[in-house]
């Protein structure tokens, strides 16, 4: 028969170690969370970054199209500017030809004038001939 001491002594190593799977069991979950709460951490560290590199870009972006839209009036008021000088009434003149025929006109008194000083450059002309064979003549 096995004494009762026996008995006794199994049971308690039976309970240490029932205890100390406990208790490692205990320190694992505990290891566990510190290492999920920390990268919770770095995670919201990250987010947090992220959006106010995306704030600061969005923003830029917001003032580029503030200044391409205020450009962009300006040159479509232009536009309708010109469009409206273009498209304006038309006034014909009283004499719609009158300035033309004065203009006519003086490009007679031109053309004549023209062809006066082209026969008077003709004239130099023969008359430089004539003084340069008589100078090679002598």
């Amino acid at each position: 028969m096995i004494p009762i001491r026996l008995y006794i002594a199994a049971g308690a190593i039976a309970a240490s170690f029932a205890a100390g799977w406990g208790t490692s069991s205990h320190f694992s979950r505990a290891a566990a969370a510190r290492d999920a709460l920390a990268l919770s951490e770095q995670l919201r560290t990250q987010e947090a970054q992220h959006a106010a590199k995306e704030s600061a870009t969005l923003s830029t972006y917001a003032a580029k199209l503030k200044r391409e839209s205020t450009a962009a009036a300006a040159a479509r008021s232009d536009l309708d500017r010109l469009r409206g000088a273009l498209t304006g009434p038309v006034q014909p003149a009283s004499d719609s030809c009158g300035t033309e025929r004065a203009r006519i006109r003086s490009l007679e008194v031109l053309f004549a004038e023209s062809a006066g000083l082209s026969e008077e450059g003709g004239r130099h002309v023969e008359q430089l001939r004539a003084d340069r064979q008589a100078l090679i003549d002598r």
